[in-house]
């Protein structure tokens, strides 16, 4: 294994652990979820009509993804890794959607309110928000002018303003006279640095999960007449030989500990892909950091799932050599499980 790799994955799983012992306990009071829901008692708009109402509204962000029109595309793969999916008052949300209801509740609100100038301040540096150039350096320059034009002619917004929360204190404190203390400039300065950095870390071990997965998806073609990746759920990848179906979900696993308390919801999806799908067989293809760590692995699968596993499901498990590290890409060496069909 790469030692690129198992960097990415111990820094990823460090920085998990600090935010768990930072998590506060659940029968603890919270000063600070007081004094939030003091702040916008009676200034929070109203919630979707119906679950009908915001499928439609997932409806348009999907078809906005698709030719990356701002805002939210970026967040197109939220889901793709595990559930996304949260429940309020009733109404599923799901997190990759979250950007563009929240323009559209903007939108919404501004033409209600006949509102001429908006000022959106947002900790989202992402290029599906801002418009950014490169002149000696890269610089954000405000929002996309497909945001200021759709705002325009949406909602009839003259003026569209974006700030980073930093840069709305400053120029409240300059130009609106604003009691705004350094230390307070400070502490909305480091908040917003550690959560770029916590994304940048995040994204990185994303981008080397998709590289994973490409990987496998090569080791795969060599063995089968087609493969082709899955666009529309599980599993990732469908492959074809002798007039039979394959069916290849791609784990990449941080630690053992992460992955047990999903085993039970893969089987299940696994094994409705098999019975509703018309699959012959599917694998589950595990990488994990070391063949050490490979068998440790396979021990504690054996222990839980084995019994439980339908005959045409299979476990395999590899390391994965990033080839721009100057590795040679997914090492199968392990699997176990169902019989072949």
């Amino acid at each position: 294994m790469t030692v690129g790799f198992e960097k990415l994955t111990n820094d990823f799983l460090t920085e998990l652990d600090q935010l768990q012992e930072t998590q506060q306990k659940l029968s603890a009071p919270d000063p600070l979820k007081h004094k939030i829901e003091e702040l916008f008692d009676g200034r929070v708009g109203e919630p979707p009509k119906d679950q009908a109402a915001i499928d439609d509204l997932y409806k348009q962000a999907e078809a906005r993804f698709k030719f990356k029109i701002p805002p939210g595309y970026q967040d197109a793969d939220k889901d793709k890794d595990g559930p996304d999916e949260h429940t309020h008052g009733g109404i599923i949300y799901k997190r990759k959607y979250g950007d563009f209801l929240v323009w559209k509740q903007l939108l919404t609100h501004g033409k209600s309110v006949n509102a001429k100038s908006v000022i959106f301040v947002t900790d989202d540096g992402k290029e599906d928000w801002w418009r950014k150039i490169e002149s000696d350096g890269p610089k954000t320059i405000g929002p996309r002018p497909e945001l200021i034009e759709e705002a325009r002619t949406e909602a009839h917004i003259e003026t569209l303003l974006m700030y980073s929360p930093e840069g709305f204190l400053k120029y409240a404190k300059e130009f609106l006279k604003a009691q705004v203390s350094e230390e307070t400039l400070k502490e909305v300065r480091d908040v917003s640095i550690t959560r770029s950095q916590r994304d940048i870390s995040f994204r990185e071990f994303k981008e080397m999960a998709v590289r994973a997965e490409r990987a496998v998806f090569l080791w795969l073609e060599g063995r089968f007449e087609t493969v082709q990746e899955n666009r529309v759920g599980f599993p990732d990848f469908i492959a074809e030989r002798d007039g039979k179906m394959f069916g290849f979900e791609v784990k990449i696993v941080p630690n053992n500990k992460m992955f047990m308390l999903r085993l039970k919801e893969l089987i299940y999806r696994a094994y409705y892909a098999l019975k509703e799908n018309g699959f012959n067989e599917i694998a589950i293809v595990w990488i994990v950091n070391s063949q050490t760590e490979g068998e440790k692995f396979k021990r504690d699968l054996s222990r839980r799932i084995l019994d439980e596993m339908p005959n045409n499901l299979r476990m395999i498990i590899g390391v994965f050599e990033d080839p721009e590290s100057g590795g040679v890409g997914f090492l199968p060496y392990d699997e176990f499980g169902g019989e072949r069909s």
